[in-house]
């Protein structure tokens, strides 16, 4: 709510300023806020690296793995901003009048403009950085079905957060197949993009860590269980061997996922990707853990969260376990001692939807069109859980080398 009330009056108070200015001034500004958005957009994958490749693990400089998101986001942002600003300036130096009607109308309408994606900006900036439990966006949430559908993540409905973050996201999103389009559009590669931070900033009491560094983790491989194109009935297929309740699966649009297949991720995990503070262990929550899928060649993506995670249960013993993730506060955690980390993220997916890539704490990496292997049932995967075995990788082998 406190979010809510401080975004919106500083939109107001941006629109005011402009309004004083008048119409002209307030459009060459709207122009280039406008401008400096889509090149946030455009460099922030880069920029994000550059920021989390040079971060340092140890001292006060090391505070940027968990803010590097945000500020490559925010920083090129207002850099581009200022350039832009000083260039228009330079290129006009004069001003324009119009009838006092034209002038209180159409600045008030360009400084509103300015104000919803400059603080649209400046929102999703800092919900990508870890400051505390305080999530300033709140964008997805667990879903509050009962009948074993607790712990899927969907989009926060209520009135009272702040919607500029989402407003700016999706203009410039709709625009990144339009008259912005590019060959990689923004649309296709973070759908909902006002949600990233969001999700990776939902965490273990709000102190695990919410991004993750490049070479922290690598995939080996993605399965499919069920038929990809025809799909099957989705809770047949969230069935294990040790657990008999029924799971459902919501959507992030809050709509249960009923026919599909199940894609399970085999990620490993290196040393470094473990908590900072001395932390011997990897924890994560569904939230911050990421699918994108493609609807057949379309090129129309989804984002989809984990609703299960396989992973070893014991440290001495190289025995996997399947943990759902059904309750709000399910986080799991590796089990300690072991340079590297096995852990295989199962999502729901609606038929025809095939995975291009994963997000873990914000970092992706892309899949192989064609998953690595196939099951038909729950047994013959649950087989391949107690034995490590994927595909003709046996885990298990893998897991003695560290």
């Amino acid at each position: 709510m406190i979010w809510t009330i401080v975004s919106l009056l500083a939109v107001l108070v941006l629109a005011w300023v402009w309004v004083t200015r008048g119409f002209f001034s307030a459009f060459l500004h709207f122009l280039c806020v406008f401008a400096a958005g889509a090149i946030a957009f455009a460099v922030y994958e880069p920029v994000t690296l550059l920021i989390l490749n040079n971060s340092p693990d140890r001292g006060f400089m090391s505070i940027l793995r968990d803010t590097g998101h945000g500020v490559a986001l925010g920083l090129s942002f207002a850099i581009s901003l200022a350039l832009l600003r000083v260039a228009v300036d330079k290129a006009v130096p004069a001003n324009l009048k119009f009838n006092d009607n034209v002038e209180y109308v159409g600045a008030g309408v360009c400084g509103l403009g300015v104000g919803i994606i400059t603080v649209g900006m400046v929102l999703m900036s800092f919900s990508m950085m870890r400051f505390g439990p305080s999530n300033p966006t709140q964008n997805v949430v667990f879903t509050d079905e009962g009948g074993g559908a607790r712990g899927s993540v969907v989009r926060n409905s209520s009135p009272f957060r702040p919607y500029v973050d989402e407003w700016t996201a999706e203009m410039y999103s709709l625009l990144s197949r339009g008259s912005l389009a590019t060959s990689e559009p923004l649309a296709k590669w973070h759908p909902g993009f006002h949600e990233k931070g969001s999700a990776m900033r939902t965490n273990f009491r709000g102190r695990s860590r919410n991004a993750s560094a490049p070479g922290e983790y690598s995939v080996i491989q993605w399965y499919a269980l069920g038929d990809i194109d025809r799909g099957g009935p989705i809770q047949q297929l969230m069935r294990d061997r040790w657990q008999s309740v029924n799971q459902r699966v919501i959507g992030l649009d809050n709509q249960e996922i009923t026919n599909g297949y199940v894609a399970g991720v085999v990620v490993e995990f290196n040393a470094s990707a473990r908590e900072t503070g001395g932390g011997a262990k990897i924890v994560l929550g569904n939230a911050q853990v990421r699918l994108l899928a493609e609807l057949a060649d379309t090129g129309v993506t989804r984002a989809f969260h984990p609703s299960a995670v396989i992973t070893q249960a014991d440290g001495d013993e190289p025995t996997l376990a399947r943990c759902r993730f059904d309750s709000d506060d399910r986080y799991i955690a590796s089990v300690g001692g072991g340079a590297n980390s096995i852990m295989v993220f199962d999502f729901a997916l609606p038929r025809t939807y095939r995975p291009i890539a994963i997000y873990v704490r914000g970092l992706r990496q892309e899949l192989t069109r064609e998953p690595n292997a196939t099951f038909d049932t729950t047994d013959q995967r649950d087989d391949a859980v107690t034995t490590f075995e994927y595909g003709g990788i046996d885990l298990a082998q893998m897991n003695d080398q560290y």
